[in-house]
């Protein structure tokens, strides 16, 4: 499948609002503004990543099944690599700051590594690969109904994580079964909402988004165009009704409108390619995973460099100094052609950078 230009750009400005929300942009003068434009907005980056993957591997996937080996080896690679530079960073700063044992920091790594990511952003990958491999063995070896059932199932998680995510406060902490509140309440349910909750079900629509390209597509551009702007705005309606009148003030990770709001939005940019940006596409491509990758590093040395000068550090700059290394970084190691590197950046080889596919 050619690459959409369209779909790689969007995914260099969802790796934006990634930094924008880490770094906290405009909330130290204006907490208002930082709700309206980052804490509301930046719901849409992870629903984003994983139906984009999703739909590229299901495509894939209809051409043979060797291409799960192939897909889910590159996320592995690319994730281990960066665990161990995450590794390597915490286990320094861990030593400067409060004389931590590397030793401990691997014993915590190691087990972080399988469930929850070595770093804070990290968790999206564990929770890919495994939504990947329980997406795949469904499809190669699915029955009648299976497909529908696994649906089923992840539209139920998704409400179960919203439940315990955004509206904990209001609805959550009232659920009439009282596992369900207890189970609510434990750590072990921010590891399995990452996985269950919310990365499966946007997996799975995915592949819903597969199935509506080769059922849908022809003669269904007005209804998709009114689909999304009927859902953007019930995606700002709820924004602002989860910002200001409920006035949540944690777990906001999930919305519900994020996702069908992603589906729709997915569905135009799929048939407005902007094919004549194949340069800008192919920039796009291969930063906007770096930039989602590097940027907490950056984010940590910036701020132990400002404590350390005793430097006042606004959000404003520092957003724009992390994000203008990134990028510079990510352009010098785009020119190294070393494999190492190459893996950094998400790609298999150097033609990657100039023509095709990164990691989806």
């Amino acid at each position: 499948m050619d690459r959409n230009n369209s779909l790689d750009i969007v995914r260099l400005f969802a790796a934006i609002w990634a930094v924008a929300n880490h770094t906290i942009l405009f909330m130290d003068f204006s907490p208002i503004l930082y709700n309206l434009l980052i804490e509301m907005m930046v719901r849409f980056v992870i629903p984003y990543f994983v139906m984009l993957s999703s739909f590229f591997f299901f495509s894939a996937l209809r051409k043979g099944q060797e291409q799960f080996k192939r897909r889910i080896l590159s996320v592995v690679k690319l994730y281990a690599v960066w665990s161990v530079i995450y590794f390597l960073s915490g286990a320094m700063v861990g030593f400067i700051k409060g004389g931590v044992s590397p030793l401990t920091v691997l014993m915590k790594s190691f087990l972080s590594f399988f469930f929850e990511g070595v770093y804070y952003h990290l968790w999206y990958f564990p929770a890919l690969i495994y939504s990947m491999t329980i997406c795949y063995f469904i499809y190669a070896y699915r029955r009648k109904y299976t497909m529908t059932l696994l649906g089923v199932a992840s539209l139920l998680l998704f409400l179960l994580g919203v439940t315990g995510s955004v509206y904990y406060e209001h609805f959550g902490l009232y659920v009439p079964i009282p596992f369900i509140r207890e189970f609510y309440k434990q750590y072990s349910f921010h590891i399995f909402r990452g996985v269950f909750c919310m990365v499966l079900p946007y997996f799975f629509m995915g592949y819903l988004l597969c199935l509506w390209c080769e059922y849908f597509n022809k003669n269904s551009a007005r209804l998709e165009q009114a689909l999304l702007v009927i859902f953007g705005l019930l995606f700002a309606v709820e924004s602002f009704v989860v910002a200001f009148v409920l006035k949540t003030a944690s777990r906001p990770e999930m919305q519900i409108m994020a996702a069908p709001m992603v589906f729709f939005l997915m569905l135009f940019l799929l048939k407005h390619p902007l094919s004549k940006l194949s340069v800008q596409g192919n920039f796009a491509r291969h930063m906007s995973i770096y930039i989602f990758l590097v940027h907490p590093l950056i984010i940590s040395a910036v701020q132990m460099l400002a404590g350390i000068l005793s430097i006042s550090m606004p959000s404003v700059l520092l957003f724009s100094i992390v994000l203008t290394l990134a990028v510079i970084s990510g352009i010098i190691l785009s020119k190294i052609d070393i494999p190492l590197i190459r893996l950094l950046l998400g790609v298999s080889s150097p033609k990657d950078l100039k023509t095709k596919d990164i990691r989806s």
